[in-house]
């Protein structure tokens, strides 16, 4: 089995640059919210990020974005090969539904995220009330505490 070089001009590997249009967030089938990129010629999804190419853009700019020959699923995200905003895509209708799909996404997730939070600092009734079987079992020692706990539990599934 022979080893593929990697291509090179001189010492550097070489970099591909490609155009990308972001399209906004999108939420995936496990859950994630995760930002798109298209394909600006035939808007086919080109890949998703957990987090934005370039901080501050909105859908319909088009960025380019850079990856080596050999690994062309990475993009580059430091130095000069950094991705940077070129444009903006010219169908402003197609832009304005990306921004309204990318914004009914973000208002889904912070009401599901405000929610969960509501749920967690919710006071649970009943946790409440075992409060003072709580303190009486933490003045009993050890051996004391398990056998009052299980003389609770057989109480309770009975």
């Amino acid at each position: 089995m022979t080893d593929t070089p990697t291509p090179t001009v001189g010492s550097e590997p070489v970099v591909v640059r490609d155009r990308v249009v972001y399209v906004g967030r999108r939420r995936v089938s496990s859950g994630k919210l995760l930002h798109a990129y298209a394909d600006p010629q035939t808007l086919d999804t080109w890949a998703a990020f957990t987090k934005p190419l370039l901080t501050g853009h909105k859908p319909g700019a088009i960025l380019e974005v850079a990856s080596r020959a050999e690994s062309p699923d990475h993009v580059i995200m430091g130095g000069v090969s950094a991705p940077t905003l070129v444009a903006t895509y010219p169908d402003t209708e197609q832009i304005l539904a990306w921004q309204v799909a990318d914004r009914a996404v973000q208002t889904a997730d912070d009401l599901r995220r405000r929610q969960a939070r509501m749920v967690r600092e919710q006071p649970d009734p009943l946790l409440d009330q075992l409060a003072p079987v709580r303190a009486e079992l933490a003045r009993l020692p050890m051996p004391q505490r398990r056998a009052a706990v299980a003389a609770i539990l057989t109480y309770l599934l009975s």
